[in-house]
């Protein structure tokens, strides 16, 4: 979503743009041997993982956003993260990281205007992530779709000393 409205002292506050405009596709690519390597060369697993990852979900923190529900923002952040370490995104589970912890640390508080802005700097940037990573979700999907067998034995090969 575009506006995410509670930030103290403005009736509804822009998502923080330190780019103006949403970032281009990133070169950003999941390695499809490392994942298979990571769930032991099974390609359904894999498969799995992939399908979880979803960027639409995001929406999901709209509405805890407003309602000002930063223990639940913080949740939802930790669910992103396990997704994103799932499929070895490691920015995204990064930026989920940072949102989860300050979401709880503004809902432990009460009230911070720094905290605030450092949520929403946090949620603006696993958005970034997200968007960033998910053409490579598609992409690595597609890639096992064509030859899931072929990888296993390029894996296994890619294994041995």
């Amino acid at each position: 979503w575009e506006l995410l409205p509670g930030v103290p002292g403005r009736e509804t506050s822009p998502l923080p743009t330190r780019l103006h405009e949403d970032p281009a596709p990133s070169a950003c690519k999941l390695d499809l041997n490392e994942l298979l390597q990571i769930f032991g060369g099974n390609s359904e697993l894999v498969r799995m993982a992939l399908k979880r990852f979803d960027v639409k979900s995001f929406s999901r923190l709209r509405e805890p956003w407003e309602s000002k529900d930063f223990k639940r923002v913080g949740q939802i952040a930790h669910q992103w993260k396990g997704t994103c370490s799932y499929i070895s995104a490691k920015q995204a589970q990064r930026a989920a990281l940072r949102l989860e912890q300050s979401a709880k640390a503004l809902g432990d508080s009460g009230s911070s205007a720094v905290l605030c802005k450092e949520v929403a700097a946090a949620l603006y940037d696993l958005r970034v992530e997200l968007q960033q990573i998910a053409p490579s979700v598609v992409s690595t999907l597609d890639e096992l779709s064509v030859s899931p067998e072929a990888h296993r034995a390029a894996t296994k090969a890619a294994s041995r000393p």
